[in-house]
């Protein structure tokens, strides 16, 4: 449920918004999306660095939330 959360609340509103930005113009804080986007990927980065996937020992829908957001990042940063 973390991460769930974790790619409804803190991705959609940094990568997400970064991305609308960049492909769609939208009218955002671009500097402070990115900066979280920042945040966010180092808190992934630590995690998965202890484990492979994020909730289990197995993909979960928490994995497939994150991943196509996460995918993508480098073009947005």
């Amino acid at each position: 449920m973390q991460w769930l959360s974790i790619a409804a609340n803190e991705i959609q509103n940094s990568l997400a918004a970064a991305r609308k930005y960049f492909l769609l113009n939208a009218k955002i804080d671009l500097e402070s999306a990115q900066k979280r986007t920042h945040e966010i990927l180092q808190i992934m980065t630590e995690h998965l660095a202890k484990q492979q996937w994020l909730g289990c020992d197995r993909p979960t829908i928490a994995d497939i939330a994150c991943f196509p957001d996460i995918g993508i990042a480098a073009k947005f940063l």
